[in-house]
């Protein structure tokens, strides 16, 4: 997903288990992104731009979360 727009994020998973996600998006102004440890709440990397983030993300065998994806791990959720 390549935007203009300081307004985006994606979401992307290693199929751990649990499995580990970050979120990505915009650093600054400048076009460097941010990504983040979700779990742990702390940034795991910046890159200089969106393509450098792929690059780094496919590195270390993250993949882009695109709709729905199936887990092989128990989810508890919550009651209504």
């Amino acid at each position: 997903m390549m935007t203009t727009n300081s307004k985006w994020f994606e979401v992307w998973f290693h199929d751990d288990d649990p499995p580990f996600f970050l979120r990505v998006g915009p650093s600054d102004g400048a076009g460097r992104v941010a990504i983040f440890d979700i779990r742990e709440n702390t940034l795991a990397y910046i890159a200089n731009d969106y393509e450098d983030a792929c690059l780094w993300l496919r590195d270390e065998e993250f993949e882009m979360v695109r709709g729905r994806e199936s887990a092989d791990v128990s989810v508890a959720l919550p009651s209504v």
